[in-house]
């Protein structure tokens, strides 16, 4: 014991300098933890923001606009720029929306997901872009939040 208190006091700024840096590396990896928690939250967030940003609007050009037009001779159809009296349905128009969200906001981009994609569709629906896993929950409701990073 007496030879341990000796060397403690013969290296006692090394020990002090050891014991500073161990602990200010477990500071700087709590940090970085908690900053990826704090970037992953907002991304999240901010996600849950545009997806309900567009689920309200299909809803309401849905009940405002769709509905209105029935019986007008005005057709709803995803052909609405080749056919005379007629606009974009919903889900057309949800996806210009987040692609022109895509042009002028970087970081945020949009895939509509369906099972049943139309087959002339270049992307093919989000199942291609989609890990399979949060395809597989996605199917279960509508209730169900998914998320997957993509680098």
């Amino acid at each position: 014991m007496d030879a341990l208190l000796k060397l403690m006091r013969q290296h006692t700024a090394l020990i002090v300098v050891v014991l500073f840096m161990s602990g200010l590396s477990g500071v700087f990896l709590l940090s970085r933890s908690a900053q990826s928690n704090v970037i992953e939250t907002t991304a999240l967030y901010n996600a849950q923001v545009y997806a309900d940003a567009l689920t309200t609007f299909r809803t309401l050009y849905t009940a405002e606009v769709v509905a209105r037009l029935q019986g007008t001779g005005i057709d709803v159809t995803h052909d609405y720029k080749r056919t005379e009296h007629a606009v974009p349905l919903p889900a057309t128009l949800s996806m210009m929306m987040g692609n022109q969200l895509s042009s002028t906001a970087e970081a945020a981009r949009t895939q509509l997901y369906s099972p049943y994609p139309f087959p002339w569709r270049k992307a093919g629906g989000a199942a291609r872009r989609f890990c399979p896993p949060g395809v597989g929950r996605a199917e279960r409701g509508p209730g169900d939040t998914v998320s997957s990073h993509c680098d």
